[in-house]
């Protein structure tokens, strides 16, 4: 039972995570954000940035391709 526990908690920590977009805005540039974490709090942290870039280059007038 402690085996499995512990292979659980393993699994739940040690995932890993990548987000990745290119934004353009009409002109024709164009912008990256991507981000990537390894353990569950390293995901969450790498989705906040993510989450941060997305935002901040919808606020310069880009948008999702």
């Amino acid at each position: 039972m402690r085996s499995l526990i512990i292979v659980c908690m393993l699994g739940i920590v040690s995932g890993c995570t990548s987000y990745s977009t290119t934004l353009a805005n009409e002109k024709g540039h164009t912008t990256d954000c991507h981000a990537s974490g390894f353990g569950l709090i390293s995901s969450m942290v790498a989705k906040s940035s993510y989450e941060e870039c997305v935002k901040n280059a919808h606020s310069r007038g880009f948008d999702e391709e």
